[in-house]
């Protein structure tokens, strides 16, 4: 095994950990938790430049920014509300990707998803780190990006960014239904 691919499987163990931590409720979005996913996104982004999967690359370089933000609890009181053009940009490219495949041009349509891999995820990060999304809707994009990109990691043979996007969005829906769990707990019992 090459060593950029032992880092990416220390990057992908690293934002595991921390990513199910927050969704388990163990950890808070805070120092601790942004600290890991720069560790983490540094390792993710060694591999992603070796296999030449540059979505990857982009979504971590970007995420350790946004991670710096989170530490410093820098408020982005100017950047306007993108939750609405965010979950319609995010529809029509989905539909664009869709007309792709049903096109044949199946090459097109795995670089579009990997970028709306992209997207989605950056988006959604800088949106929970600025408090604009609740861990919820956090959960509910960190199980949609990642489903995104597997057909680019699978061409490229990116396997521990295969596996951590898997397993991201494994967690991702174990957090979305913790907090189910947690609404049924809370709730009066009927006799």
């Amino acid at each position: 095994m090459h060593l950029t691919e032992i880092i990416g499987w220390f990057g992908f163990a690293l934002y595991l950990i921390a990513y199910f931590l927050l969704a388990i409720n163990r950890i808070a979005a805070g120092t601790l938790y942004f600290s890991l996913n720069i560790v983490a996104a540094l390792g993710i982004t060694v591999v992603s430049m070796y296999k030449g999967t540059y979505q990857a690359v982009v979504v971590n370089v970007l995420w350790i920014g946004i991670s710096c933000l989170g530490i410093t609890q820098y408020k982005l009181r100017n950047f306007f509300d993108a939750r609405t053009p965010f979950r319609i940009s995010m529809i029509i490219l989905l539909a664009i990707a869709v007309a792709l495949v049903l096109s044949g041009q199946d090459h097109w349509a795995i670089a579009l998803l990997g970028w709306i891999y992209v997207l989605a995820f950056i988006l959604s990060y800088l949106l929970f780190v600025d408090r604009r999304i609740t861990l919820f809707e956090f959960h509910i994009w960190n199980f949609v990006a990642p489903l995104s990109i597997l057909p680019k990691l699978i061409v490229d043979a990116n396997w521990p960014v295969f596996a951590l996007e898997v397993f991201w969005a494994l967690s991702a829906s174990f957090g979305m239904a913790q907090k189910f769990i947690l609404v049924r707990e809370r709730s009066p019992k009927r006799q």
